[in-house]
């Protein structure tokens, strides 16, 4: 149960690249959780919450995948590299996603978090919205370490912003 309960800490933080800090607390609730050794991965499913004092994540579905074999290389303990924060490659949300921080909410199909590339992808109708200003696209990116970000669009949903400014900033148009 320990190492659950450093996983889902690990999770949070890293599936919605937002600074981690270890003394804030994270709650993942759904209807399952399933382990696969095997599999190296961790599913949540069936009305996935997670809470966080500075965010709230909603989704049918969350994935952890992990690139350990399993085996800590200690001959004498049990596997632990599994549940070793270095070794999670991905985290996948599916499912009528929606995130929200601080006023920003967002939503769409599919939210995965690349460890690796310290990249956010959200896909399948991502929108995000900050009070009056939304942005739309096939997919939008986010670098977390380059606090970069992109909207991807083509044919079929090209990107669309919509920005709110005051009505009259008092200054004189030529």
């Amino acid at each position: 149960m320990k190492h659950y309960m450093s996983l889902i800490l690990v999770m949070a933080c890293l599936v919605w690249a937002s600074p981690c800090l270890a003394d804030v607390p994270i709650e993942v609730t759904s209807d399952s959780m399933t382990y696969s050794s095997s599999g190296q991965e961790v599913v949540f499913e069936g009305n996935v919450h997670v809470i966080r004092s500075d965010m709230q994540i909603w989704a049918a579905k969350m994935t952890i995948y992990f690139s350990g074999s399993g085996d800590s290389g200690d001959s004498g303990s049990a596997p632990t590299s599994a549940m070793d924060p270095g070794d999670i490659q991905k985290i996948v949300a599916t499912g009528g996603v929606r995130l929200s921080s601080g006023g920003r909410t967002g939503t769409c199909g599919t939210a995965t978090y690349f460890v690796d590339q310290g990249l956010l992808q959200m896909d399948g109708n991502p929108e995000l919205t900050d009070g009056a200003n939304t942005i739309q696209g096939k997919t939008i990116k986010y670098w977390v370490h380059s606090n970069r970000s992109e909207v991807v669009g083509d044919d079929n949903q090209r990107v669309r912003a919509t920005f709110s400014s005051p009505e009259d900033s008092g200054a004189d148009l030529p």
